[in-house]
């Protein structure tokens, strides 16, 4: 899983993941903050075994840092990301 920029300005947030069996359940990806509450969810569908959103962050968004989540299937990935304001 890739995410770009990080560190991030807190504006939008590239999310990309390749190599993913496509499963017939939806992806769900998920900002989680420092206590595990979600800030964002989006539920997608991937694409030939890709996956690549764009993730828009709320400009209230308070400086940290953020873990993405990306469940689809019996796969459950997750990565940090810095968000610098």
């Amino acid at each position: 899983m890739t995410l770009f920029p990080n560190p991030n300005d807190g504006t939008q947030l590239n999310v990309v993941l390749t190599g993913i069996e496509v499963y017939p359940a939806p992806v769900t990806v998920e900002l989680l903050d420092v206590l595990g509450r979600a800030v964002s969810t989006q539920v997608l569908q991937a694409q030939d075994e890709v996956l690549s959103t764009v993730v828009p962050l709320d400009a209230q968004l308070s400086a940290g840092i953020y873990t993405v989540r990306v469940v689809t299937g019996e796969m459950n990935l997750t990565k940090s990301v810095v968000i610098e304001r």
